[in-house]
């Protein structure tokens, strides 16, 4: 068994949502894409660069599906 070494985002994650100042900023995205957008729930949408997930949980009630994907970046 490989011990797990954590990595720079599992380190942040745990409180990046936290931030009050990180929160405003991607619920305001968050509800500037779903003004601007035509989201319907025919649409399946990929969230790149999803981080925490927020922005992919907030588009999820107005789309069919969102995909959330993000780098696997490691220090070395």
């Amino acid at each position: 068994m490989t011990d797990r070494i954590p990595s720079r985002f599992d380190l942040n994650a745990a409180d990046w949502d936290s931030n009050p100042g990180r929160a405003a900023l991607t619920m305001a995205v968050s509800n500037c894409m779903r003004e601007a957008l035509p989201l319907d729930p025919s649409m399946r949408v990929m969230d790149y660069g999803a981080g925490t997930g927020i922005v992919a949980l907030q588009m999820s009630p107005v789309v069919g599906e969102v995909v959330a994907v993000d780098t696997h970046w490691r220090q070395p």
